[in-house]
């Protein structure tokens, strides 16, 4: 089956890049759309693609972030968007993300103390370590 997603590359030539440096001065994502903030959690699944229209098609295809984050393995599959290998990947990924955050909506102690966001690796190995204000 071919995915559903438009051929933009040309148009993003290095805009991985320029996630990095914008990820280096907001590692919490605060300033981030949720189209970026889906484009940065699909780079656990992607080591080179770009994830920006995928991102976008994902979003067009659940309605939102948390419509992307709460479909099924299934689901994702499905859409035509994913292939099966990243659609399980990222189900897990959403999985973890969701856990945590009942976990800490359960726990008001817990929440208290998470720490800032950690260096961040990447696929080449490279840290990006959070600036401080």
């Amino acid at each position: 089956m071919a995915l559903k997603r438009p051929d933009r590359s040309a148009c993003h030539k290095g805009h991985r890049q320029r996630m990095r440096k914008r990820i280096e001065h907001d590692p919490a994502l605060s300033g981030f759309a949720e189209h970026e903030v889906l484009e940065v959690m699909l780079y656990c699944c992607y080591r080179r693609e770009n994830t920006n229209d995928i991102a976008h098609a994902l979003i067009d295809h659940f309605g939102s972030i948390a419509g992307v984050m709460l479909a099924t393995e299934e689901e994702l599959k499905g859409c035509g968007i994913l292939g099966e290998r990243v659609a399980k990947r990222f189900s897990v990924i959403c999985a973890g993300v969701s856990e945590y955050i009942l976990e800490c909506l359960e726990d008001a102690e817990k929440a208290a103390r998470i720490e800032p966001p950690q260096p961040i690796v990447f696929d080449e190995g490279t840290a990006v370590t959070p600036k401080e204000s």
